[in-house]
């Protein structure tokens, strides 16, 4: 008591040059700073001694208005939120235009999750203090909360226009614009937040991940690398590193990362996941199995795992020890789309086309726009003796055929002929050329097969595994197609 007793009187006693409340307020601060941010390590010392110089009697309405603010924050510190918005009530009954508490008992809503008295609160500070930056950064963050994310970039730039200064205030622009996908603009605010701090790790491998987003792995992987130069123990700068080599095509970098990661003690079920994914990729199985089975023994419940498990199953064609995998990935997760898709194409490399088309039906009614899912419903009705046409057909009036795969539809339909559909399948990106390629020549194999011309489909299937692609479905299907024709 004796303390606060000692502060008060340095701060009332000064005059009448501190008769506005946020004059008294900061100075308050200036005056005691040091001693404050020591004291806030014990913030239920604090919390004691506001309460006994409240009971004191003696205040001023404005001089309780603070008390009552100062004690609130030191409730939000020790997550008393109830007893925080108590306080600052009370201290904006006494004293409406004391701004610092309109900020902290927005602050203290975020807690509750309630944003809209956050923004009402944050609104009331703005009326009575509209040049204050960080309070139209502070209501920007929480309209971004909400995801509107265009009163959020109003904000913001208000923040920037009043302290083009004010980092944060770049870096979360670049939040909103990413998770707009506006990733140029996303980038362009995060040029100017590491401009002012080029040692931020943060914004570093969140320019990344804004890279990352339109597609430009190469550019991702550098700011991931100064992520970690800047901190070499960032852990999600280099998984997310791992991500990009992985998108990129690199895949023996992808495993490098993530054996560091592996190795420095980060032990997820996920990463040996991915690392099994990277392995696959290279066509190497047995490592790839191996990771697998290791994240299943970390996780012996995830339908993605024991899905991936059956991949390489079925890349050794063990279709029937890969149905057994699925058939337990779709008891944990009914709705487990890959699963699903996987359990099919098993079924339809060992001719059991009901079967197959059974699963390939269930995906197509709980996701109709699943294009994949439509050509190989087809391909087992067909391949089975039904009429597949006429459910292709009907599914194609929901689907986008004007793309990859879409043209394989149109090749079914006989919309397109055999010329138009390879040129179709040409990539952009050289890295997914010869993946294309492998699917469109066992997809071209499996219409020559229908058509009755089996020396035209074993050369088709024999083409897609010239492309090398051993993790493609079509280099799988062609392999399965060629075992049956010998």
């Amino acid at each position: 008591m004796a303390r606060w007793a000692l502060i008060l009187s340095l701060i009332f006693g000064v005059g009448p040059a501190l008769s506005g409340c946020e004059i008294i307020y900061t100075i308050f601060h200036d005056i005691h700073y040091a001693e404050l941010r020591k004291e806030w390590n014990r913030p239920y010392v604090l919390i004691e001694e506001y309460t006994e110089t409240i009971q004191s009697g003696g205040l001023s309405n404005e001089e309780l208005a603070i008390i009552y603010n100062e004690r609130g924050s030191a409730y939000t510190a020790t997550n008393q939120i109830d007893e925080a918005i108590r306080d600052f009530d009370e201290a904006l009954r006494l004293n409406p235009r004391l701004v610092a508490a309109w900020i902290n008992r927005g602050d203290a809503y975020i807690h509750k999750e309630n944003y809209d008295q956050t923004i009402h609160n944050y609104d009331e500070a703005l009326r009575l203090d509209p040049e204050n930056a960080d309070t139209w950064y502070d209501r920007g963050r929480v309209y971004a909360y909400k995801r509107n994310y265009d009163s959020a970039i109003r904000d913001l730039d208000e923040a920037l226009r009043l302290n083009p200064g004010l980092g944060a205030a770049w870096i979360f622009r670049g939040h909103v614009y990413a998770s707009k996908q506006q990733y140029d603009q996303a980038i362009r605010s995060y040029d100017e937040g590491l401009r002012l701090d080029p040692q931020d790790a943060d914004a570093w491998a969140d320019r990344g991940h804004a890279y990352a987003g339109r597609g430009d792995y190469d550019q991702a992987i550098l700011d991931f690398s100064e992520a970690l130069r800047v901190n070499p123990g960032k852990i999600p700068a280099r998984h997310d590193r791992a991500e990009a080599y992985y998108q990129n095509g690199q895949y023996d970098l992808a495993i490098r990362d993530i054996d560091h990661l592996l190795y420095s003690g980060v032990s997820w079920a996920s990463l040996w996941r991915d690392r099994g994914d990277a392995y696959m990729r290279l066509g190497q199985f047995d490592q790839a199995l191996d990771s697998y089975n290791r994240a299943h023994s970390l996780d012996r419940g995830n339908a993605d795992t024991l899905s991936r498990q059956a991949s390489v199953y079925v890349n050794r064609q063990q279709y029937e020890q890969a149905i057994r995998n699925l058939d337990v990935a779709l008891r944990i997760d009914p709705h487990h789309g890959t699963a699903r898709h996987g359990r099919g194409r098993a079924n339809f490399y060992l001719a059991q086309y009901a079967e197959a088309a059974a699963d390939f039906a269930r995906v197509v009614e709980t996701a109709p726009e699943d294009r994949f899912a439509v050509i190989w419903l087809y391909l087992a009705e067909t391949r089975g003796g039904r009429d597949g046409r006429l459910t292709l057909e009907r599914h194609a009036e929901l689907l986008d055929l004007e793309d990859w795969p879409g043209m394989v539809v149109r090749l079914y339909l006989g919309d397109t002929n055999p010329g138009e559909f390879m040129a179709a399948a040409k990539s952009s990106n050289p890295k997914h050329q010869a993946e294309k390629l492998c699917e469109a020549f066992f997809y071209l194999g499996q219409h020559a097969l229908l058509d009755g011309h089996i020396d035209q489909a074993r050369q088709l299937f024999n083409a897609a595994i010239d492309t090398g692609v051993t993790f493609s479905i079509g280099y799988v299907g062609a392999k399965a197609e060629l075992a049956r024709l010998e």
